[in-house]
């Protein structure tokens, strides 16, 4: 009985229209910090090397919003087949890996 209730809940819209929130959010701040950072740093600092190759081709900006647009797009289509704690993993999984990086490094 337990378990049905935690699987009721992690199918609720409210929890999964939040998690979406929250990932949309970090998907926004990381990409405005890595931005930042790439300003600050220089285009050596950018961790992913698919991303800081379109940035090379693309320039920085053209480059985050294609990858935060294609992240934003896969977790919507994980929100809408009802995958709420796999979104709520990857919003974490950005947060301590990314977010919270890059806050260290710029304010740290």
């Amino acid at each position: 009985l337990r378990k049905m209730r935690r699987m009721q809940l992690l199918r609720t819209s409210s929890f999964g229209n939040a998690v979406w929130i929250a990932f949309v959010a970090t998907q926004a701040a990381d990409g405005v910090l890595t931005y930042l950072g790439m300003h600050t740093f220089g285009a050596g600092s950018e961790g992913n090397p698919i991303v800081a190759w379109y940035m090379s081709l693309l320039g920085a900006g053209s480059a985050l919003l294609g990858a935060k647009g294609l992240s934003v797009a896969c977790a919507a289509f994980l929100h809408l087949q009802g995958r709420h704690l796999l979104v709520a993993v990857l919003t974490g999984l950005c947060l301590s890996a990314a977010v919270g990086p890059w806050i260290t490094l710029l304010w740290g």
